[in-house]
């Protein structure tokens, strides 16, 4: 029997605050510059190096020109566009030093082909998008543990219940075992899903103490509408790689019909790449970050890719997939609230070439991930 229950009360001697900690300098909401798995970055000469070690195989900086249309009039309506977008969306008016106005920042939901680098402009890769984000949550942590390590920060919150933010990507796996449930949010004996795990970065959640007062929000696409919301809460932490910045927790909801919503999301997803994707990918890689942003709504940016390391071993998925470990680098626009949002790199003939949650943004401009997979074989391909 399961017992789904609500975040324990502390009481800190430190103070306590209700305000979400969502300016430039939160390291927790975008990663923190040279922390985890910065070393190998030095390949690309002005990211800086960290205190962390890796075992690393190979990798070196990659060129590729920038995605621009040689059409001045499509320029002309995506900034037109741009700044339309933003003047709507609460985002635009959070002050932000890395990008005022946020014009880089698309709503999921407003996402159109022009958006996209021209090679991607299809109606195709939007809907693929738009459903690639229905697994990137918002993530809220209400307290933070006692236990933290100083490498990843916030120091001076510990033992404190102020609100700290992210992004994470949710895996349906084993959510539709519902079992019986006694919390005490619903009178009566009720049911909820079953445990299933949320990937972000180990910065914004640490241990089981974290876990279990972290919130989780799907589908926060509207900034002025949240009755397509749903909710599921963190219970432990299943997974943590504080060196190369991973952290997994295991969640779950009430809305027993996440799962379904979820599973037709992937399988949707899965008839594109197979009917219309897989022929349209052979062009210049883009990187799509999906996250929440200040922990405002979901939105896209995109951006080129700079660098890619493996690590560790090769592994074969059932289906006889080889993948490997890996971290990137990247221009893709990020900001607070956008650490621990998937990362997809796209292009180069693979659909999901590569997969990471987003960790670290760097003071000129370049970003890097947390560990994440890619495919192993392509992957070769892909740094010639």
């Amino acid at each position: 029997m399961s017992f789904f229950k609500k975040d324990r009360t502390r009481k800190s001697s430190r103070g306590s605050s209700s305000s979400h900690s969502s300016n430039d300098s939160d390291i927790q909401n975008d990663g923190s510059e040279g922390r985890g798995n910065g070393s190998w970055l030095q390949a690309t000469s002005s990211l800086r190096p960290t205190n962390g070690t890796s075992k690393i195989s190979s990798g070196r900086l990659l060129g590729g020109s920038t995605h621009r249309s040689d059409d001045d009039s499509t320029e002309t309506r995506q900034n037109e566009d741009n700044a339309a977008r933003a003047a709507s969306s609460k985002l635009h008016s959070i002050e932000c030093q890395k990008h005022p106005g946020h014009k880089e920042f698309i709503p999921v939901g407003k996402l159109q082909p022009h958006h996209l680098p021209p090679p991607y402009r299809t109606e195709n890769w939007v809907r693929f998008l738009r459903l690639k984000g229905e697994e990137t949550v918002h993530i809220s942590v209400s307290y933070t543990s006692n236990n933290r390590p100083e490498e990843l920060g916030f120091q001076d919150l510990r033992g404190t219940t102020k609100v700290r933010i992210g992004s994470g990507t949710a895996f349906i796996m084993n959510m539709e075992n519902t079992e019986d449930c006694y919390c005490g949010e619903i009178e009566g004996a009720h049911k909820v899903s079953g445990s299933f795990k949320v990937m972000t970065v180990a910065h914004v959640v640490f241990d089981d103490a974290e876990a279990q007062s972290t919130f989780i929000k799907f589908f926060l696409d509207d900034d002025s509408d949240s009755t397509a919301v749903v909710t599921a809460r963190g219970e432990r932490v299943s997974h943590i790689d504080i060196q190369r910045n991973r952290s997994v927790i295991e969640c779950r909801t009430h809305d027993l019909t996440l799962f379904q919503r979820l599973s037709n999301s992937r399988n949707e997803r899965m008839r594109l790449i197979q009917n219309s994707l897989s022929t349209e990918v052979n062009h210049e890689p883009m990187v799509v970050l999906i996250s929440h942003p200040h922990g405002m709504s979901k939105c896209v940016s995109i951006g080129r890719l700079l660098a890619i390391q493996e690590e560790g071993d090769v592994k074969t998925t059932q289906e006889g997939v080889e993948l490997i470990g890996c971290f990137l680098a990247y221009d893709t626009p990020t900001c607070p609230g956008a650490g621990g949002g998937s990362i997809n790199l796209i292009g180069k003939g693979e659909v999901c070439y590569a997969f990471a949650p987003h960790c670290a943004s760097h003071s000129d401009g370049k970003n890097t991930s947390g560990l994440g997979w890619t495919k192993y074989v392509k992957s070769l391909e892909l740094r010639r």
